[in-house]
């Protein structure tokens, strides 16, 4: 019986299941038409991220964060960003925004102060 998957899956996942002598069907698509795929990956990882939290293992979140940094670069590749320029952009939004250091929460402000 098959399982039906219709998903991202890693590159080496092809040779892991044909030496598992495992049944089954993969077919390869052009970036344009990934993009979907790999927005369900990336809340595949994220919602994985959030159970490795919720379950305090740290080694755990630490894999499922370089999942999830993987994903976040085939989406930038995607789009024809590198994963260099994707860093050198993180890089400068940090010199100009600042990081998450402080853990400011903004709970409002005056809209009448922003017009």
């Amino acid at each position: 019986m098959e399982k039906i998957y219709n998903k991202l899956v890693r590159d080496l996942t092809p040779s892991i299941l044909k030496g598992k002598n495992i049944k089954y069907k993969i077919i390869s698509v052009d970036n344009g038409t990934v993009i979907p795929y790999v927005l369900n990956k990336f809340i595949e990882e994220l919602d994985e991220v959030s159970q490795a939290i919720k379950e305090k293992n740290k080694e755990k979140i630490c894999e499922e964060l370089a999942d999830l940094l993987t994903v976040i670069f085939k989406l930038g590749e995607c789009y024809d960003i590198g994963n260099d320029e994707l860093l050198e952009k993180e890089e400068q939004k940090t010199n100009s925004n600042g990081e998450f250091e402080e853990n400011f929460i903004l709970k409002w402000v005056d809209e009448w102060d922003l017009v």
